[in-house]
């Protein structure tokens, strides 16, 4: 689903047979201290939470691994993201971000699943 919009579906996922799939995101357990908005989830190089409305979808061959990876993933940037396609392989993923223009920013690695991506988002 879409981060900030439960009623969108930007990416459509054919899951076949033998893969797993985990997600993460930031949009359904935040807090608020001092009118900010945080995540529940910590980066773990900064201690801070995550900032932002985030998503990650993770597909892989081991649900332990998928889940393992949407935490990863959701932390980092799209060059870290590409890096780390180069240092694991098989596996797959969606990372959705909405900016505080409320633009959203999909990036999509699908190489041995089916991940799609809407022709009607909104981006």
């Amino acid at each position: 689903a879409h981060p900030s919009d439960a009623t969108q579906c930007p990416v459509y996922l054919l899951l076949k047979s033998g893969w797993a799939l985990s997600t993460s995101g930031t949009y359904e357990q935040q807090f608020e201290i001092d009118g900010r908005k945080l995540s529940h989830i910590l980066d773990p190089r900064t201690g801070w939470p995550v900032n932002g409305l985030r998503s990650v979808t993770a597909v892989t061959r081991s649900g332990r691994r998928s889940e393992v990876l949407t935490k990863q993933l959701l932390i980092l940037s799209s060059m870290e993201r590409a890096a780390l396609v180069q240092r694991f392989k098989n596996f797959d993923w969606a990372h959705l971000e909405v900016s505080q223009t409320g633009a959203l920013a999909i990036d999509v690695n699908s190489r041995r699943t089916n991940l799609l991506v809407s022709s009607n988002r909104q981006t």
